[in-house]
């Protein structure tokens, strides 16, 4: 179960800051007490590795969405660079003092091997690996393109707003090349039944 404490409404909106509205407005309560706690799991990490109270700091979004954790009540004073997954009960933190950083985790047991799902996030180099091959390797294959490129858009802040085929991944090397050929390494991690993706800037 998830659990938050404290959970007046009060210390929920200093918790929650701008994500205060949509856990105000949700309507079921396990939603409610997934998102408190997991806002609550990122803010301590953040406040972990930054070294400060958690209650100075503030969670803010950009104009796409992206978190930002910055020191509470600053114009834009940004601590780290942080980002958070969670599925089926389980929550992933990324924590960068770096530069941007993007995370993904799923179930490895999670069925995606569907031709019109390959389309819709393979590149065309990826479509032809996907082809060919064998039907046992194409759902591995999938869950991990599809972990590495969400990884890498939430690094980017952007989302599914980008298109999964006009990312480029190379599983040899470790890295995604985006649309504006800037290259992400990614660290990939595997335990547990899930299957987690860390994103973050290439350097060089």
């Amino acid at each position: 179960h998830w659990m938050v404490e404290p959970t007046s409404h009060r210390s929920l909106t200093h918790l929650l800051d701008c994500d205060y509205p949509r856990w105000r407005d949700a309507r079921s309560e396990d939603f409610r007490a997934r998102f408190a706690a997991t806002r609550h799991f990122a803010k301590s990490v953040v406040a972990r590795v930054a070294d400060m109270p958690v209650e100075d700091i503030e969670l803010r979004r950009c104009r796409l969405g992206r978190p930002s954790f910055v020191v509470r009540g600053s114009r834009c004073s940004r601590v780290v660079d942080a980002n958070l997954s969670h599925t089926r009960g389980s929550a992933v933190m990324a924590v960068s003092t770096r530069g941007p950083v993007g995370v993904d985790v799923e179930a490895q047991d999670r069925n995606l091997d569907n031709a019109n799902f390959a389309r819709a996030i393979c590149h065309d180099e990826e479509l032809v690996e996907y082809e060919r091959a064998r039907p046992t390797e194409r759902q591995r294959l999938l869950l991990e393109l599809w972990t590495w490129k969400e990884a890498t858009t939430k690094a980017m802040g952007t989302g599914l707003r980008t298109a999964f085929p006009s990312l480029h991944a190379d599983i040899r090397r470790g890295t995604v090349t985006d649309d504006r050929d800037q290259s992400w390494r990614i660290y990939a991690l595997t335990g547990g039944g899930y299957r987690v993706a860390i994103a973050s800037k290439e350097e060089g």
